[in-house]
């Protein structure tokens, strides 16, 4: 499997963030830390590493693509390769339909905001 890292910079500080992954970001300060990070940790070559950081000084952003995910990387790369949970439709349940229903819930009237109620009085 193969991923992407993408760096921004602000000041003297560095967020990663991984790509495919689940949420989260990895914060490191320093130019030497984020060197020491690519190079020993995402495995990544000295002639791409020192591209990404001479670009980070210049742009303040860089993506280094075609990263091999290997056991070493997988310690700290959490892979969330899943498709998101589906988002159940927003139906009322039984119990709040009942109280409609049977007249122990809110009116319609109740429901309507106090602005609406009053500009509805005013109208008439």
């Amino acid at each position: 499997m193969r991923g992407r890292v993408h760096i921004l910079r602000t000041g003297n500080h560095y967020r990663l963030v991984l790509v495919p992954s689940g949420p989260g970001r990895h914060l490191l300060e320093g130019e030497d830390a984020l060197r020491n990070f690519l190079l020993t940790d995402l495995e990544i070559p000295l002639g791409v590493a020192e591209m990404a950081i001479a670009e980070l000084d210049r742009t303040g952003g860089h993506t280094i693509d075609n990263i091999a995910v290997t056991d070493k990387t997988r310690r700290f790369w959490p892979l969330d390769t899943a498709p998101p949970p589906a988002i159940a439709a927003a139906v009322p349940s039984e119990n709040q339909l009942a109280r409609r229903h049977d007249g122990s819930g809110p009116t319609q009237g109740d429901e309507m905001g106090r602005g609406e109620a009053e500009r509805e009085e005013a109208s008439r």
